[in-house]
């Protein structure tokens, strides 16, 4: 049995105060509130505010729906070659953290 790092490893660099930091300034907090407050209801798909998952989170979730101030987050990556069995040997790839509560 081949010994080494495990194949399935994600480091996560999060700064917990940087969130909070957001809310500091009024801008920023209505910046990151305008789904609740500032969004048009025209029915056209203009931000992820807009789509039918949004509202099945916010069906799911009464308690999370209530408060416009819990951050939404989407995590997305470039790639993954887990198994290996792609013609690259390395398996490192960007993962990115997206706040929608941001207005577009």
């Amino acid at each position: 049995m081949k010994k080494g790092p495990p194949t399935k490893v994600l480091v996560v660099s999060f700064n917990y105060t940087t969130f909070k930091m957001f809310f500091a300034n009024v801008n920023d907090a209505k910046n990151l509130t305008w789904h609740a407050s500032g969004r048009k209801y025209d029915g056209l798909l203009r931000h992820a505010v807009d789509s039918p998952q949004w509202e099945k989170i916010d069906s799911l979730y009464p308690e999370f729906r209530s408060d416009p101030r819990n951050l939404r987050f989407g995590l997305t990556t470039d790639g993954m070659n887990s198994y290996g069995n792609l013609s690259s040997k390395h398996n490192s790839w960007f993962v990115l953290l997206i706040t929608y509560n941001l207005s577009y």
